[in-house]
């Protein structure tokens, strides 16, 4: 039993006549006749009543007809769901955000934009502490992407694409008394305490502060890691120390804290939303389609 003979038995029924039926579905009367008789035979009994003027349903043809009408009919819509989520218009998306950065425009505009182009779409959204939980968990498929800072250039599982660019900023503590002043370079703080992020939560970050402090002609003294940058904003207004934090610092620092701009550095680092190289996900290509729509019109991404 095949769906060319179920679809046969359909018209013939609609019909109500083999001629009709055979000229509508472009098939010989005969070969239309056997491919009948075929079906009923695999059937175990007659589905028609055959007649001078046409055909008629037995009961069993009748019983028949209601099931096979439900057969073609979810056949249909599991073709065009396969053919959604072949072009990605329906599924799943796992998507991976810092908690810091998951309010920024540069997050939030895209997740809007995809939903109003693919509302079919179930998004989960989860925050996580580091850049490197996400890409952990998307390089082990258990996220589909994600938003992170310092993707290793030389790991070859993953891609990205920029969408945000940050600077830093100096945060200390509102009763020190350098909070009077707007800016600081680098090395006006070989004398100050710091509050660290560890190298095994985001190596490449603690990298890139180290090499400031070394570039200004010294190594920071770390009084306390604290492994997220709200957790280092807590430990500044603690009167801990210093911390060198993101230019997101202004949205997010306790009062007790006051932010300066780092006169002597002009650093940058992108977020990036990041993905599996090898993930073939429609719904995850069209996603990555609208991040690029969501930036700047010159095609560059924001900068704070």
């Amino acid at each position: 039993m095949n769906f060319r003979k179920l679809r046969y038995f359909c018209t013939i029924a609609t019909e109500g006549s083999l001629s009709k039926a055979a000229e509508k579905l472009f098939v010989a009367q005969p070969a239309l006749s056997r491919q009948i008789s075929e079906l009923e035979e695999e059937v175990g009994t007659p589905l028609f009543s055959r007649q001078a003027r046409g055909v008629s349903l037995t009961a069993a043809g009748k019983s028949f007809l209601r099931d096979v009408t439900k057969i073609l009919e979810d056949m249909e819509e599991a073709k065009s769901r396969a053919l959604q989520a072949a072009q990605g218009q329906v599924g799943n998306l796992d998507i991976g955000l810092i908690e810091y950065f998951s309010w920024h425009r540069s997050v939030v505009h895209p997740i809007r934009l995809f939903r109003e182009q693919h509302p079919s779409v179930s998004l989960k959204l989860s925050t996580w502490e580091t850049s490197t939980d996400i890409q952990n968990r998307v390089v082990a498929n258990e996220l589909d992407c994600g938003f992170a800072f310092n993707r290793p250039r030389d790991d070859k599982n993953l891609a990205g694409l920029p969408v945000l660019s940050v600077g830093f900023l100096l945060a200390i503590p509102a009763n020190s008394p350098l909070a009077k002043r707007r800016s600081i370079t680098m090395r006006e703080l070989a004398n100050e305490s710091f509050v660290w992020i560890p190298r095994e939560i985001a190596p490449v970050h603690y990298d890139r502060c180290l090499m400031m402090c070394n570039q200004a002609g010294f190594s920071p003294r770390i009084a306390q890691f604290a492994t997220t940058e709200s957790g280092r904003l807590s430990l500044v207004a603690a009167g801990v120390g210093c911390a060198i934090v993101t230019s997101a610092g202004v949205y997010w620092k306790p009062e007790q804290v006051s932010l300066l701009t780092l006169s002597d550095v002009d650093l940058k680092i992108d977020l990036e939303l990041v993905w599996r190289r090898d993930n073939p996900s429609p719904t995850l290509a069209n996603f990555i389609s609208a991040v690029k729509a969501s930036a700047a019109p010159d095609g560059t991404h924001v900068r704070t």
